[in-house]
C-alpha cells in the first residue's frame, strides 16, 4: 500500500513540476515576444527585398499560432480581410484597421482589445520597424 501511495505522490509530483515549469517557460516567453522557430521554414525570405515576403516570414515565425491567414477562427482574429476593415473592440467602439492600429496592435497588444477575443497578445515592441512594417505589408496583402 506504501508503495502504491508512494507512486502515486511521485507522479502527482513530476506532474506539478512539469506543468510550473510550463507556465515559467510561457511567462517567459511572452515576456520576451519571443518567437517558436518553424521547422523548415524559408529564412531566405527574410533576405528578400520584397517586404510582403518578408512579412510572411514574420507572421510564420511570430503570428501563426494565433492568428490565422485565411479567415479561420484561433485565438485572436484572423489577418484575412482584416486590413482596411472595421474592427468592433470590448469597449463597444470601433477601430478601422490601418497602419496605425496595426502598428500599436503589435507593440501594445492591450491598448485597444478586439471584442470577443481573450487579452491575450504579447508585445511585440522587440520587433524593428522595418519588421513591423512589413509584417503590416502582408496583413494588407491579405485582402
Amino acid at each position: 500500500m506504501t508503495r502504491l501511495l508512494g507512486g502515486v505522490l511521485l507522479v502527482l509530483l513530476v506532474f506539478i513540476l512539469g506543468t510550473c515549469g510550463m507556465i515559467v517557460a510561457t511567462d517567459i516567453y511572452f515576456r520576451t515576444g519571443g518567437s517558436i522557430p518553424i521547422a523548415g521554414s524559408d529564412d531566405s525570405a527574410m533576405t528578400s527585398t520584397d517586404p510582403v515576403e518578408r512579412g510572411a516570414a514574420i507572421y510564420s515565425r511570430r503570428c501563426a499560432g494565433c492568428h490565422s491567414n485565411d479567415g479561420s477562427d484561433k485565438i485572436g482574429p484572423t489577418f484575412k480581410g482584416l486590413y482596411g476593415s472595421e474592427v468592433p473592440l470590448e469597449d463597444g467602439s470601433t477601430v478601422i484597421a490601418d497602419e496605425a492600429y496595426l502598428h500599436e496592435s503589435i507593440v501594445d497588444p492591450s491598448a485597444q482589445i478586439v471584442r470577443g477575443y481573450p487579452k491575450a497578445m504579447p508585445s511585440f515592441r522587440n520587433l524593428s520597424d522595418r519588421d513591423i512594417d512589413d509584417l503590416i505589408a502582408y496583413i494588407r496583402s491579405l485582402q
